[in-house]
């Protein structure tokens, strides 16, 4: 019993000494980091119409949660004022 206590605190505390990406990358092997708009891994849009006339024109453009905000950000007043 005490062994195996022993070997579980071992592992974990190898586990959190090592960094993050480490520790990420040893728990999903494989793992990429995400892509967001703005990377150069970003498809461009034409890459997005080749898709969407892949998939027969079902995609849905989002649109960011915070857009609202985002254009009235120069002003003074509150959000969509």
């Amino acid at each position: 019993m005490m062994l195996a206590r022993r070997t579980m605190l071992h592992g974990l505390g190898v586990v959190a000494s090592q960094p993050i990406g480490a520790a990420r990358a040893a728990v999903v092997p494989g793992a990429r980091p995400r892509v967001r708009p703005g990377d150069p891994r970003w498809p461009s849009p034409a890459m997005w119409e080749k898709l969407n006339r892949a998939v027969g024109g079902r995609l849905i453009k989002v649109r960011p949660l915070l857009a609202p905000c985002e254009k009235d950000a120069d002003s003074d007043g509150p959000a969509g004022s």
